[in-house]
């Protein structure tokens, strides 16, 4: 105990570095967890942040409708059914989706109030870790388009994707 005792003395920049780095994962831990497995029904609202603390406007959620025989991945994998939002000009979608018998990629359309105005190209994350690239056009219709179509069929998240609709 004594030559940790002495270390911490004579690096006090090193203790308070390591405190903060504690600090931060634990808060990064309790906003991970502050919200885990929420699932609210379309058209309510969420008024909290990831971090807890309250949000400066309301989100509505509303349902995804899937198409081309894309369907909500949530019952075997607990990650919400595929929902779209608009809130300050920016559009947020969440959920998964899979595709049982293999078809289009394209898996919805967002109303004309969710539309880009160009097309957007997007990084997202499908099964086997892996990672393919959504796609939505000018018009709202979304496709998933990846190296392995067998991953993207199998799961696709649409977690953490957002756009400003000007883009």
């Amino acid at each position: 105990m004594r030559p940790l005792r002495s270390f911490a003395v004579q690096s006090p920049a090193i203790v308070i570095s390591v405190a903060a780095l504690v600090l931060s994962l634990g808060g990064g831990a309790y906003a991970a967890t502050a919200l885990h497995g929420q699932q609210t029904a379309p058209g309510t609202t969420i008024q909290a942040h990831s971090s807890g603390a309250l949000a400066s406007s309301e989100v509505t959620w509303h349902n995804l409708p899937l198409i081309n025989g894309w369907q909500s991945a949530q019952a075997g994998n607990l990650t919400g059914d595929p929902r779209w939002a608009l809130s300050e000009g920016v559009v947020y979608l969440s959920g998964s989706l899979h595709q049982p018998t293999p078809g289009s990629a394209i898996f919805a359309v967002l109303p004309a109030s969710a539309h880009p105005d160009h097309w957007l190209y997007m990084s997202i994350h499908v099964q086997n870790f892996g990672a393919a690239e959504l796609v939505i056009a000018p018009d709202g219709t979304m496709s998933v388009h990846s190296s392995t179509p067998a991953d993207s069929q199998s799961f696709t998240s649409l977690a953490g994707v957002s756009f400003p609709l000007d883009s």
